[in-house]
């Protein structure tokens, strides 16, 4: 039987085992961990029902959207990326096991490519698992309304996988070429990428990944610590935005594994 080595198949396959890879580390389930944290607003909404004094002004969607815009957004989307996208090349140069990935058959761009959608694919995994878990904890104690608001669901899952794809690739190329900064610049491009959304100015605005992706909403989220209003543009061309942004980055990876190669075969890595 004859294998099939052509570099479509062969990205494809280290995408996928590397997403595998990822998903079974313990520090994987912990980030999952996280992100069902709000899942305990569940709880308040038993005692809403149980207890005759308490009485919630909120109602569960409300609270769901909160939680969207307050832990996700600001939160957990960037905390992933920086977790994960961080590995996505750095870890391979830093144990020299890019040596053995280098002299199997695949293209440089093809193990760029690979890493960056395996680690792209573990980090929207969670995404989805954790703020399906979320939406489900809020909204079984408003089950009239569950599928009525499905769809914002679905809207919210595909911006934030979009803008997963931004951010991990922003991060992981920061890792790749400035290792011992890594961390740093990636936190405070973080920090720097929210307050170009707070600025109502149109020119940051259009530079800044958090305000693609609260554009992308179909609805107008609550905000904290924003000022300004946010323009809800069209879905797809926000997330389009964020994935090309992801895909530079994944080029600038390349390009640095073709420089990362030279020097190994040196022997001065």
């Amino acid at each position: 039987m004859e294998r099939n080595l052509t570099q479509a198949h062969l990205t494809l396959t280290l995408t996928r085992l590397t997403t595998v890879r990822i998903l079974r580390r313990k520090s994987t389930w912990f980030l999952l961990l996280v992100g069902l944290l709000p899942c305990a607003t569940g709880i308040l909404w038993i005692l809403n029902q149980v207890v005759p004094d308490m009485r919630m002004t909120i109602k569960p969607y409300s609270m769901f959207n909160s939680v969207q815009s307050l832990y996700f957004h600001t939160f957990y989307l960037p905390m992933v990326a920086i977790f994960l996208g961080l590995g996505t090349l750095n870890d391979e140069i830093e144990t020299k096991n890019i040596t053995f990935t280098l002299v199997r058959p695949l293209s440089r761009l093809s193990i760029a490519v690979g890493r960056y959608f395996g680690h792209l694919g573990a980090a929207c995994a969670l995404v989805i698992l954790t703020l399906g878990a979320n939406y489900a904890a809020n909204m079984l104690f408003q089950v009239e309304s569950i599928l009525d608001k499905l769809p914002n669901l679905l809207n919210g899952l595909f911006i934030m996988c979009c803008a997963m794809a931004a951010y991990m690739g922003v991060v992981a190329a920061l890792g790749t070429w400035f290792k011992k900064f890594a961390i740093l610049g990636s936190i405070m491009w973080v920090v720097v990428d929210h307050l170009f959304a707070m600025v109502p100015v149109d020119t940051l605005r259009a530079m800044s990944i958090k305000y693609k992706l609260l554009a992308g909403y179909w609805e107008t989220l609550p905000q904290f610590m924003f000022s300004g209003t946010v323009t809800q543009s069209s879905a797809f061309l926000n997330g389009g935005a964020c994935v090309l942004v992801g895909i530079a980055c994944c080029g600038l990876i390349a390009y640095r594994l073709y420089a990362t190669e030279i020097v190994l075969s040196d022997n001065s890595a």
